[in-house]
């Protein structure tokens, strides 16, 4: 696809349609049709209400280049290929991450020299340090993961039965 018209900022695009549609009192439908050919009128009524087109053809029907630019992350102001921040880690010593530790008597701030590791329950990504033998970070995560092997054990046994014939 070639563009056709200069390059346009969107939110002169966005001005001129309010103008049209506030100002004009035209309808979606007749800026489509008389300004903007190939542009359904409902995307244009979006763009005025401030979404960015993403379909390829509307924005070098709309004057704008044909990719957008790449969403920059609100903390570290960087653009991320991965989609997660990496600024945000925790610094490491020694390739050591701090772990939060709920335990009795440990106070705030104290350094535990163990090895942390990952709470079993799937859904949870608690590190913690553990005592010997422990899989969970806390009790309810144990008892949520009981549960859900309950209930992954009764569906089971549910679909594996075969109906009785009466």
């Amino acid at each position: 696809m070639t563009q056709t018209g200069p390059v346009q900022q969107l939110d002169a695009i966005r001005r001129d349609l309010l103008a049209k549609h506030d100002r004009q009192g035209l309808s979606w439908r007749k800026i489509a049709k008389r300004h903007y050919p190939g542009v359904p009128a409902g995307t244009l009524c979006a763009i005025a209400k401030g979404r960015e087109p993403k379909k390829i053809s509307v924005r070098l029907a709309l004057g704008l280049p044909a990719l957008a630019d790449a969403p920059v992350c609100p903390d570290c102001g960087q653009v991320h290929v991965a989609g997660v921040c990496t600024a945000r880690k925790p610094p490491t010593a020694n390739g050591v991450v701090p772990v939060t530790v709920w335990a009795h008597g440990v106070k705030s701030g104290a350094v535990v020299r163990a090895r942390s590791r990952r709470c079993a329950r799937r859904r949870c990504g608690v590190h913690f340090v553990p005592a010997h033998g422990e899989r969970y970070c806390s009790d309810a995560c144990r008892d949520r993961a009981r549960a859900w092997r309950r209930k992954q054990k009764r569906t089971k046994l549910v679909r594996g039965r075969k109906r009785m014939k009466r």
